[in-house]
Parts: structure tokens; sequence; C-alpha cells
């Protein structure tokens, strides 16, 4: 037999024990420094992109500009107020241009968010010669910077197009898909998605139907900063408004509708694609048609606090609900006929165009809010044209859930609850300006596997 000194084993199995714990200490720790690295990440996309030159409080954060026809300009900007007298100049092709500005809001700052420094403009100019140029240079204070100039696309006729403003800590991807395919029953051909961030999930749906080419997913990245300026924490939701006029001039239909992720509008007969086309061809100088609006409830609701994912069959659209309450109106309008949009109207028609309330007997904006559950004084109401387009649009969204998470997905009702509670009192937690992203990323930021958007050059200083 081989005899084996007892010292030499307990000497070896001192060093396999030393051996283990550095490499076990040395895993924990790159574990720690990736979770560490991961979340440095997330947060340097929620605070924008750092500059090293310093912003001043007269910095334009120009996002586009577009030739609307062949002698007129448009450039998108986000900044703080400025007088109406004051003025933007650019070159194109050599002939020197003045720009105009006018606020997309009634007023700047804003009523309705009177806290906001920073406010969402258009910046129009009229040259004096035809132009084909691809670009435009803007100049101020001795500094210059050059944008390509976007054309307005050619709009097919009797086509209907979806504007959803930026979308931001959404966790509900059933919602995203009822909602994506009711608009589609409803004959909408295209969705143009503005995204800030979501769950993982939400964007795998989101992904899918890129892919399938029904939505454009529009990148919506916080604005740059600079060490002492940062004008996201005091810019209203994101500047959703410029997002809005943004996609009137994106949009390459006939007609467009604005709404929110959780709205839905439906005709009392036939679809709304329909009732727009009709509504439209009979009335010329309309420009828009605006919706009354009351709440939605699905019985049973998509989603509840107890998500189970094969119990998911969205057999709550069969059975839908709505109350008597009532809210702001959204309006599909003609995309000719838009020179401002905001949340809930045309805010300025181009000329010769009027705006039309439909009443509650014809269409009525449904509202599926998280927060509707209460079943008393609500009444029955059809999603649909058939009960047989019913069932088609149902198998459609059960077939979705399959092909988009074969192995099942989750869903966590209480985010939106805690997102909600966040923004619930914003004119006094928030300084009378909703910053949902910012001011809210301390809550929600390590409950949820996020995505966020990771475009960082939309935006130019100048």
């Amino acid at each position: 037999m081989i005899k084996v000194n007892k010292h030499l084993l307990f000497l070896g199995a001192l060093l396999f024990l030393a051996f283990t714990l550095i490499y076990y200490a040395t895993y924990v720790n790159l574990i720690v420094v990736g979770v560490a690295n991961t979340r440095n990440t997330l947060i340097e996309y929620l605070h924008g992109k750092k500059h090293d030159v310093e912003f001043s409080s007269q910095t334009l954060f120009l996002y586009r500009a577009y030739l609307l026809n062949s002698t007129f300009i448009r450039v998108l900007s986000i900044n703080r107020c400025v007088d109406p007298e004051w003025k933007l100049h650019g070159f194109v092709n050599g002939e020197q241009v003045t720009f105009s500005p006018r606020t997309i809001e009634s007023s700047c700052p804003w009523g309705w968010a009177p806290g906001c420094l920073y406010n969402s403009y258009v910046f129009d100019a009229l040259l004096k010669t035809d132009t084909t140029a691809e670009s435009i240079i803007l100049s101020r204070n001795g500094s210059d910077i050059r944008l390509p100039l976007h054309r307005i696309p050619f709009r097919t006729k009797g086509k209907l197009s979806v504007c959803v403003p930026p979308i931001y800590w959404f966790t509900d991807w059933t919602k995203l898909i009822f909602f994506l395919e009711t608009w589609r029953a409803h004959g909408a051909n295209h969705v143009f998605m503005y995204y800030h961030s979501s769950t993982k999930d939400v964007r795998r749906v989101l992904d899918h139907y890129q892919k399938e080419g029904f939505v454009t997913i529009i990148s919506w990245p916080l604005l740059p900063h600079s060490s002492k300026i940062n004008p996201n924490l005091s810019l209203y939701r994101l500047a959703h408004s410029l997002a809005h006029n943004d996609c009137v001039l994106r949009i390459n239909s006939e007609f467009g509708a604005l709404v929110d992720i959780d709205e839905l509008i439906v005709p009392r007969n036939g679809s709304l694609l329909s009732l727009v086309v009709q509504r439209f061809a009979s009335f010329p100088t309309v420009g828009a048609l605006s919706f009354p609006h009351q709440n939605l409830l699905l019985d049973p609701p998509l989603a509840a606090k107890k998500f189970l994912f094969k119990a998911l069959d969205f057999s709550g659209i069969l059975n839908a609900k709505k109350d008597n309450s009532s809210g702001p109106p959204k309006v599909v309008f003609r995309t000719e006929a838009v020179d401002m949009l905001s949340t809930h109207e045309v805010r300025i028609f181009n000329s010769g165009f009027v705006g039309e309330q439909i009443p509650l007997t014809e269409a009525i904006l449904l509202h599926n809010r998280y927060t509707n559950n209460s079943r008393k004084n609500c009444t029955a109401v059809k999603l649909f044209p058939s009960d047989a387009i019913a069932h088609e649009v149902q198998k459609a969204m059960m077939a979705k859930r399959t092909t988009i998470f074969p192995n099942g997905a989750d869903f966590h009702f209480e985010i939106q609850q805690l997102l909600g509670i966040c923004l619930q009192n914003w004119r006094k937690t928030q300084h009378y300006c909703k910053t949902p992203i910012l001011g809210c990323q301390d809550i929600l930021l390590s409950l949820e596997d996020w995505y966020f958007t990771s475009g960082s050059d939309e935006f130019h200083a100048l």
C-alpha cells in the first residue's frame, strides 16, 4: 500500500478550501459589480445623455426639421419660453431664412403645468424660392448645427393611422395586444408608437408588431443634459405635445387618430374607419372629429391582480361595459387639416377647416384605465361591429399571446398602481410639472426587468 503523509493531506485540504473561497468571492464580486453596472447603465438612460459643453437657459433642444412644402420649413424644438418676436436664423442652400417661434400648447408657461420651465415649440420659416435641399443649417449665438430636412410622406386616401404619445414605465402587455388588435379590427392600417420605457415583455410585443409591419416604434429618450442644467427635471411628460405634432408629420395616411394606449374609439354601428371615411366625405370642410369620453370595463379584466398566463383568454372583450362618467374627448383628424395638435383637440386648423363633435349616439371614446373596477351604473357596450368579428378578434389576441410568449409571461398588476400613486399628486410632489421618469425612478427602477430606449442622438442642443 502507498502511505500518505497526514500533514500533506491536511495542507492540501487547506489549499483547496482557500482556492474555493477565493473563487466564490470573486464570482460573487463579479455578480455585484455586474448588477451595479446594469443599474448605473439604466440610470444613465433615465437621466439622458450628458454633454461636456455646458448648456445655458437659452439652449434649444432641436428634434427634427420638416419640409412641409417646397417653400415652408418647420423645426420641432424643446426650450424655455421665448418672446414671440425672437427669431431663429438658418441657411438653406445658401439662402438665409428666419424662423418664428410658436408654442405648441396655448401659452408658455403652459397653464396646465406652470411649473415646467421647458415647453414644446415649433419654429416656422417661409422660403423665397422653392427648395429641394436635403438639410438645413441653424445658427444661434455663434454656434450652428446641420439637421436633415425630412419630407412629408405621400398620404394614402382612405387609410387611418394611430399616434400613441410616449409610453413610459409601461408593464401591461395584455392591454397592448388588446389595443393593437382592436384598432386593427376598426380599420387602422398603422400605429406610430413613441417609446421611452417598458418591461421587456411589453417591448417583446412591440417588436413583434413592428416586424409584422403594423407598428413603428419611435425612440423617445430624455433630453441631453450638462453638469449644471438638466431640462428633464422640468419638462411635462417627456414633451408629449412635441411627439403629437411630430406624428402628424410622419403619418402616411389621409386620416390620423391621437389616443393613449388604453383608449379606443368605437362607433355604434360598423367600423371606425367606415364612419370616418363617410363623415369626412360628406363634410369637406371638417378637419377633425371629436369623440365623447366614457370609461370602459372588461369583465373579466384582461389581467387581474392575481395573474395566470394560462387563464388569459381575452374573454372580457365579449362582455364589455361602460359607465356614465365623462372626460376629455379625443380626435380623429384629416392630416392635411392640422396645423397644431394638442392632446384633446386640433388646437389650430389650417385655413378652411373646422372641427365637429360626434354625439354619443353615434360613437364613443372608451378609456380602459386600470382603476376602472366599479360595476355600478354600468351598461353593456359592443366593441366590434358584430359578434362574429368580436370572436375573430379574440382568437387573434390568443394567437398573439401564444406566438409572442411560447413559454408564458408574467404581469405584476401592482406596478401600474405604484406609478399611479407616484403621479397622483404631481402638482405638489413634482412642483407643478409632471416628470414621471426622474420623479418615479426611486420607486420603480428595482421592481421590474425594464427596457429603456437606447437612443441618445435624437435631440440636438443649440
